[in-house]
């Protein structure tokens, strides 16, 4: 059993055996609700890193089944626990041996459907600030623009879901005023945005059945059903910050309390603080190594999916990022890697008539230098077929939907771009990174970013007089 693995079953018992003992006051203790709220989606946030897909949708459907009672849309009555306890019973079994539930291989990412009516609900669990949300609201009003609730549903390979996501928002951001999204929640295939517009349902439903969407629903919602939600909620402070919002829960969270516990009651004082920011910053990280090498397996197996022969190469030097960091550059990398399967390395045959040995090769590598992580991805394929310097190339094919527009024109083109927008978005606006392409002699993608880099999470505190503090 590998020591990610060991270290999710003890984390997850510890979460559940928490979250059994709040249970009881769950009728009565909105606080009591929260944080049984919490330590599910505490699980859920590990699962998904760890792509321990089926765990994550059951943790997904008891985190909406305690949902209904945060909003109160249910009430925590005898029926509701007994069938709690059930779903925590479920998870608890899948938490013990996550290997024995995996994703079967090839298989979509399945998460938990939210039905019409909790869609709204869904997406006020992304509300930051519920003053200025409100504030927004009255603006839309004050404009004349209808609101309009948005659910996609996504047929995606699991590493791509999010870019995927990333497009729809992307296009709803060009056409409409997007107030919430779940962009963030990338461990599900489904969606949700709730949108100030003047278009038409018909237009968005149109804008949106792009590659890869299987379904589209549109509605209309009144600016006072989403106000009532949105001030009934107001009063919650939610601390389950999703995506790269969220500050990652770590496997030594339980170990982090107990010294927040001593500080508390030893009197300590700066040596405990010490201690836990020492586990903080020890455990909220991934090594490039285990970065690189999870990749590895997806490859080769993507290559013998389609009848054609890949070896993986990976190379790195010894250093780590954090968790949101390496969370961002797996699902690019992971789209990378893809793309040289998919659209570089030849068949057998085409490779051999090509003069080239039958199996192929993708080089994945990382290193570090001045400060600066390098990570290339590159293959010995055929390459890309358009004219121009490299920079141009790249500009050309991370403009929004260009592999859509040019398989479309002309199937058998490069192929080259299924979401590399979504990637250089990614390497240079989330990450404040750069994105290069090397053509010659052959594809070559480098992703650098400062070794440095945080994505922090902090919780903006404004004063009476106006002023904003913020606290990690």
């Amino acid at each position: 059993m590998s020591r990610l693995a060991s270290l999710f079953q003890r984390d997850s018992k510890q979460l559940l055996d928490s979250l059994e003992q709040v249970i009881p006051g769950l009728s009565g203790d909105t606080q009591a609700v929260h944080q049984a709220f919490r330590y599910i989606h505490s699980i859920r946030s590990q699962a998904a890193f760890l792509q321990y897909e089926q765990v994550a949708d059951k943790a997904s459907e008891v985190e909406d089944f305690l949902g209904a009672v945060r909003v109160g849309e249910k009430i925590a009555d005898s029926e509701f626990l007994n069938d709690l306890l059930k779903h925590i019973s479920e998870l608890r079994s899948m938490c013990q041996n996550p290997r024995a539930v995996p994703a079967r291989k090839g298989s979509r990412h399945v998460a938990a459907v939210v039905p019409k009516e909790n869609v709204l609900a869904e997406l006020l669990k992304n509300v930051d600030d519920y003053p200025i949300f409100l504030q927004q609201l009255g603006d839309t009003v004050r404009r004349q623009e209808e609101l309009l609730v948005v659910s996609v549903q996504i047929s995606e390979e699991p590493e791509f879901i999010t870019q995927r996501k990333y497009l729809l928002l992307h296009l709803l951001e060009q056409h409409t005023g997007v107030l919430l999204h779940s962009a963030l929640e990338s461990s599900e295939d489904v969606f949700l945005a709730l949108l100030a517009t003047s278009r038409k349902p018909e237009f968005l439903e149109d804008l949106l059945k792009t590659s890869a969407v299987s379904s589209v629903d549109v509605q209309m919602v009144s600016e006072a059903r989403v106000r009532a939600a949105a001030e009934s909620r107001a009063s919650y402070d939610p601390g389950n910050l999703t995506g790269l919002q969220e500050v990652q829960l770590n496997f030594r969270l339980r170990e982090y309390e107990r010294l927040l516990f001593g500080l508390q009651y030893a009197g300590m004082g700066v040596p405990v603080l010490q201690d836990c920011m020492s586990l903080l910053q020890k455990s909220g990280q991934t090594f490039l190594g285990e970065l690189l090498n999870n990749l590895r397996p997806m490859a080769e197996s993507a290559a013998a999916e389609q009848g054609k022969i890949a070896v993986c190469k990976v190379l790195y030097d010894d250093a780590a990022v954090s968790l949101p960091v390496a969370s961002v550059l797996r699902e690019a990398l992971s789209h990378l890697v893809r793309n040289a399967i998919d659209h570089g390395i030849e068949t057998p045959h085409e490779r051999q008539a090509a003069g080239k040995p039958e199996a192929g090769t993708v080089n994945l590598s990382a290193h570090v230098r001045d400060g600066i992580i390098r990570l290339e991805v590159s293959d010995d394929g055929r390459g890309i077929a358009l004219e121009g310097s490299s920079r141009d190339i790249l500009d050309q094919i991370t403009i929004p939907g260009y592999s859509t527009r040019q398989q479309n024109m002309n199937e058998g083109a490069s192929g080259r771009g299924v979401g590399l927008d979504v990637v250089r978005h990614s390497v240079e606006s989330l990450l404040h990174g750069q994105l290069e392409l090397s053509c010659r002699p052959h594809t070559r993608f480098s992703l650098s970013i400062a070794a440095d880099l945080q994505l922090l999470t902090v919780i903006i505190i404004q004063t009476v007089q106006g002023q904003n503090h913020a606290i990690p």
